[in-house]
């Protein structure tokens, strides 16, 4: 049986937040305990460069340059992962009594 304040955990999603993207989860080895709603991290994409910081690459780069300085802006797609109802999924959760979790991934 697991621990129930281990910082790794393996459970089912049982509802989906789409707008907040978030999710909660059951614990079948913990007695089917419900989590509280866990985020689900997002993988950026380089957007827009007009409303970017300046990103500098010193080391040889592209086509043999000694470097270059470009614009990069980082943001989240409209096409947000989330996993679904009934998805095996891997949670971490940080240290301390009232602990955050996150979702990590889908287990196939």
């Amino acid at each position: 049986m697991a621990e129930p304040n281990s910082l790794v955990r393996v459970g089912i999603v049982m509802d989906v937040d789409k707008v907040k993207k978030r999710v909660r989860v059951y614990y079948p080895d913990l007695s089917n305990i419900v989590s509280d709603w866990l985020f689900v991290p997002q993988r950026p994409f380089h957007g827009d460069p007009e409303f970017a910081p300046f990103h500098v690459h010193a080391t040889t780069g592209h086509g043999g340059e000694d470097g270059h300085t470009h614009k990069v802006n980082i943001t989240y797609s409209d096409n947000t992962w989330l996993p679904q109802i009934d998805e095996v999924v891997l949670v971490m959760y940080t240290y301390g009594k009232n602990t955050d979790g996150y979702v990590v991934g889908v287990i196939p």
